[in-house]
């Protein structure tokens, strides 16, 4: 399968001033040929909100989230959102 995966992590401060990151992520795969020879893309996003740190983890956690992901997503944590 063809495509590309990324993912970026932001940090900020709550409304109660507690550092929290945004993991933001998407991927785009190439999944065949259709009938007229035009490519199908599945296109997933991913987000979650956590403490300060929570992300200092291995691409292959993210990953796996990504994967499992086709509609848009709203996650909470600590006071924070984030949607795609």
């Amino acid at each position: 399968m063809a495509g590309s995966n990324e993912a970026v992590v932001y940090g900020g401060l709550n409304n109660a001033g507690s550092e929290c990151d945004w993991l933001l992520s998407r991927s785009n795969h190439l999944t065949g040929m259709d009938i007229k020879t035009q490519l199908r893309e599945a296109k997933h996003a991913y987000t979650e909100v956590r403490k300060a740190g929570h992300f200092d983890t291995s691409w292959d956690e993210i990953s796996k989230d990504l994967d499992k992901v086709q509609e848009n997503i709203k996650h909470t944590s600590n006071g924070c959102v984030s949607i795609m």
